[in-house]
């Protein structure tokens, strides 16, 4: 069922999250989004993206969820199709999606943070319900926010990109 191929490096390329940053930039891809842990980067010539994030090895919001949505077919998941882990950063390509616009975040209730049952669409509020289960067993805490929610273009779907920290 997994789409998802995960790669483990040892030693090689650069060893640090900036320096690949470095390395992205020099090559023509542009940062397009950052959050504390990590950022986005597009090419002109890449219908995808990549996401490069610091890791603290086995102890990390973002790769643990990724891992979880290669177990899922909810169109509310982000589509991942690889995640390559070195010693101290990762890279994950994944789909392009869109900003949700103010508006329709707040119409479909995600403002109400954790409160799943106030979402408007039965099937994004049962996959909201579904990663609160999984993180409730993990050591990571909720990370709902509107810029962790985003549009599918070809679809309209809303996707929930990055719940746990």
């Amino acid at each position: 069922m997994s789409r998802t191929t995960i790669t483990y490096r040892q030693g090689d390329t650069s060893k640090f999250y900036y320096q690949a940053c470095e390395k992205l930039s020099d090559s023509g891809w542009k940062e397009i989004g950052s959050g504390n842990y990590g950022s986005v980067w597009e090419h002109p010539d890449c219908d995808t993206v990549l996401k490069v994030g610091v890791h603290d090895n086995d102890n990390d919001g973002w790769l643990d969820y990724a891992r979880s949505c290669a177990k899922t077919r909810s169109p509310h998941a982000p589509r991942i199709e690889a995640i390559e882990i070195h010693p101290e950063f990762y890279y994950a390509e994944l789909e392009r999606l869109q900003p949700l616009p103010r508006d329709r975040y707040q119409a479909e209730g995600l403002e109400r943070h954790g409160y799943a049952g106030c979402i408007q669409t039965p099937s994004l509020r049962a996959y909201v319900r579904r990663t609160e289960r999984l993180r409730r067993n993990s050591t990571h805490g909720p990370d709902y926010h509107e810029g962790n929610f985003m549009v599918r273009p070809t679809t309209g779907e809303i996707v929930c990109t990055d719940p746990w920290y």
